[in-house]
């Protein structure tokens, strides 16, 4: 009786830590994104490896997951060789994921994800990368219909690529808008990096399709929300001004 006691004891503990680290790593990225700081991207991430248990599928999520946000911001700076490193060490955990549950939808889509950065460094192989890659976030979507963050990445896959290559901001505007409907419905936008960024897209899909104050409304609803969303404040808001002059 007194041993599973503290086996109860013992598993509440680790629970709890496990709870506690999820927190801080919410807030983490939370932060590193808002403050668009690659730094802070950089020392989370490595800080994450350090502490995370390769035989545990929720620790290696939350490394990937990090890696993730990190390798978005350094793509968007355009740092190809840190993309370079980053796509080898992620691809590396997801593996070690998908080894032990080849159906797990994130790791999918992580892989999606990471292969299409790596369109940016292999032009001579970029049409078959961004097929692979599409191939992968739909499968995981297949999987996982109303995750939003899966619904987040195929926005994305119609967002940033060209018409010619099949973009279609029309098209990503519905995945992005679908995705902030399950997080408020979830009730989880509260210090989601995500949630935020898809707000940003959203506003950037009105934009980029001539529907200039529907953007600004909405970079002003985000900068209310959180007035430290340091590029919505410096970069989009003034383009959105400018447009509706």
């Amino acid at each position: 009786m007194k041993q599973r006691f503290y086996i109860l004891i013992a598993a509440i503990a680790m629970a709890t830590t496990t709870l506690d680290a999820q927190t801080d790593l919410k807030t983490e990225t939370y932060t590193a994104y808002i403050l668009n700081d690659v730094k802070r991207w950089e020392n989370l991430t490595r800080r994450c490896e350090q502490q995370t248990d390769t035989t545990n599928i929720a620790s290696l999520m939350s490394l990937i997951h990090c890696y993730y946000g990190y390798t978005m911001m350094l793509a968007e700076e355009k740092q190809h060789d840190a993309v370079g490193r980053n796509i080898a060490r992620a691809e590396r955990y997801i593996a070690i994921v998908l080894a032990k549950e080849p159906n797990n939808a994130e790791a999918i889509d992580y892989s999606g994800v990471f292969t299409s950065y790596a369109v940016s460094l292999n032009r001579l192989k970029a049409p078959t990368l961004g097929r692979r890659s599409r191939q992968l976030i739909d499968r995981a979507l297949s999987i996982a219909s109303n995750n939003p963050r899966i619904l987040f990445d195929k926005g994305n896959s119609l967002f940033y690529p060209p018409a010619i290559f099949g973009g279609d901001k029309r098209q990503a505007l519905k995945y992005y808008r679908r995705a902030i409907e399950v997080i408020e419905q979830q009730g989880a936008t509260s210090r989601n990096w995500i949630y935020l960024k898809l707000l940003l897209l959203e506003a950037r899909c009105y934009q980029a399709t001539g529907r200039h104050a529907e953007a600004l409304k909405l970079y002003e609803r985000l900068l209310d929300r959180e007035p430290n969303f340091k590029i919505v404040r410096q970069k989009y808001l003034p383009e959105a001004v400018e447009a509706t002059k």
